[in-house]
């Protein structure tokens, strides 16, 4: 049994007291109740020259989580990859979401690698997290810990598309378009020609009016979407390094 003086007692009085008046923490809420899931609920639409897919994974206490699993042009092969993993996820407990990812992936096949695969997977993944924040009452950007900027800028996307067979100057004059609506980026993909020579042509050409409509109000990302060799993506960049691009994505 430890002894203590009076003088070490009125000492450590005041602390004590302090101790005594600090609020308690308060208990801990009981866990949510454990779920299953109980089907795939499938949605395929197609928005503008984009195939789109949503899955919602049910689950036995009415939760559902919204996923996406677009691959363009394949999105009816994601559609059987996710008809294939059903089975498995069905009487599963969404909760645990990287354990239910190592199993999905690692241990249903050793077939895993493939875009279609992962894209299936990725769509699982998503809705599994959207349940589990609406479980625990908190946005699923809390879960992953947190806004790192509250707010992020953005580019508009895919330009290319409204200006098929169309010249340099109908580029331009989209490109102030989007300006004077307040977006300072855009992507869009350079045209595939008949030649290197003639692509590299039309680059330049292209670059070359937006800057001169807009200048350097507007920064401008590359889309090259996998379709040069080696040689052609690097020419590419070399004859548009003056009108310094944000980007130049999948050469």
């Amino acid at each position: 049994m430890n002894t203590i003086t009076r003088r070490r007692l009125f000492h450590a009085a005041p602390a004590a007291a302090s101790l005594a008046a600090m609020p308690r923490p308060a208990r801990a809420a009981s866990a949510p109740a454990p779920l299953k899931i109980t089907r795939f609920v499938i949605h395929k639409c197609t928005l503008r020259w984009r195939d789109l897919l949503f899955l919602e994974v049910h689950t036995d206490g009415g939760i559902v989580g919204i996923g996406e699993g677009t691959c363009h042009n394949r999105v009816d092969v994601v559609e059987a990859a996710l008809r294939w993993l059903e089975p498995y996820m069905v009487g599963q407990d969404p909760a645990g979401i990287e354990a239910q990812w190592d199993r999905m992936y690692y241990r249903l096949t050793r077939w895993r690698t493939g875009i279609i695969l992962t894209t299936a997977l990725s769509a699982v993944d998503i809705a599994l997290w959207d349940i589990e924040g609406k479980r625990l009452g908190v946005p699923v950007w809390r879960l992953l810990g947190g806004p790192i900027q509250p707010r992020y800028r953005v580019y508009f996307t895919h330009m290319n598309n409204e200006m098929q067979g169309r010249g340099p100057e109908a580029y331009a004059a989209r490109a102030a378009e989007l300006v004077d609506k307040g977006w300072t980026a855009v992507k869009f993909g350079i045209p595939v020609a008949p030649s290197e020579r003639e692509r590299i042509r039309n680059a330049v050409a292209i670059l070359g009016a937006i800057r001169r409509q807009v200048g350097d109000r507007l920064d401008i990302g590359l889309e090259l979407f996998e379709s040069c060799t080696t040689r052609t993506a690097l020419k590419i960049a070399e004859a548009v390094q003056e009108f310094s691009p944000m980007f130049i994505e999948e050469p």
